[in-house]
């Protein structure tokens, strides 16, 4: 094998040398936990009671197997901060209005050996009820929001049909409620 004349390489900074490259580096700092973050925000506004409400959510992705960050405010004032690793509940008081919603995931569940919906005929008469699941002309489920009610049978019920089942999250879905009129209701793709 022939000898490779030395060269150096730089790139802002960075020593490249026999063929080594960037990409490389790259993988090597993603493998060490180093990433990039992945922000989306969406707010809408509402007249309530004669004066507009703005609610904003942001959901800032971290990394993969990290939770996401998720932060809402009203009219720019702070209402919730914290992270999806438990479930995002808006709770308590924004000027004297009772403040509720949060953040659900929306899910799907595939068939292993197609990765395509499954038929839902296959799926626990419980989940489907519990999760109102729904089906698309073909008969297979759609994606459906696992909510605090949805969670208590989830897990329950799919569990002996994992292997065969997968479910997969797309997306989560945020809703913020001001004294039961809702003032935001948008989807976040994962």
């Amino acid at each position: 094998m022939p000898k490779l004349p030395h060269r150096n390489f730089k790139n802002d900074g960075f020593m490249m040398e026999h063929g080594m490259y960037a990409s490389t580096a790259i993988m090597l700092l993603s493998m060490a936990g180093t990433s990039v973050a992945l922000a989306e925000c969406q707010s809408e506004t509402r007249d309530l009671e004669g004066s507009p409400a703005t609610a904003e959510v942001c959901i800032v992705s971290v990394g993969m197997f990290k939770p996401n960050k998720v932060t809402a405010s009203i009219n720019g004032k702070a209402v919730f901060s914290g992270t999806d690793a438990k479930d995002v509940i808006f709770d308590g008081r924004y000027q004297r209005k009772v403040l509720s919603g949060g953040c659900n995931e929306m899910v799907s569940i595939l068939d292993m050996a197609t990765m395509k919906s499954v038929p839902i005929a296959v799926l626990p008469e419980s989940l489907v009820s519990e999760c109102h699941i729904a089906a698309d002309a073909d008969g297979h489920a759609l994606p459906f929001e696992k909510d605090a009610a949805c969670s208590k049978s989830f897990y329950t019920a799919l569990g002996p049909l994992l292997g065969k089942l997968m479910p997969a999250a797309n997306a989560k879905r945020c809703t913020v409620v001001l004294d039961a009129v809702e003032v935001l209701s948008k989807e976040f793709k994962l």
